[in-house]
């Protein structure tokens, strides 16, 4: 579950039934707890991918995956076209 939706939903409790009721406190625990996992997570993948992407640049030149080595300002380039594309869409 996306943060940004537990967050929302935990706006949207608060608004609707208050901010000082029962409903909103556990949706903000549980917003809590799910930002908590999804740091972890990113620290993870993020160390993950660094380990990949070395094994990747060391691989001979001639190996098929060596071929598929993406620069990381293209894929940034790429997901912030998505994400524009995405927010005018919405």
């Amino acid at each position: 579950m996306p943060s940004s939706t537990v967050t929302a939903l935990a706006v949207a409790i608060g608004l609707q039934e208050g901010f000082d009721g029962s409903h909103f406190a556990i949706s903000l625990i549980l917003a809590s707890v799910v930002m908590y996992d999804a740091t972890g997570v990113s620290l993870h993948a993020g160390r993950q991918a660094e380990v990949l992407n070395q094994i990747v640049f060391e691989l001979p030149a001639e190996h098929p995956l060596a071929k598929s080595r993406w620069n990381l300002n293209s894929i940034i380039l790429v997901e912030s076209i998505g994400t524009l594309v995405v927010s005018m869409v919405s």
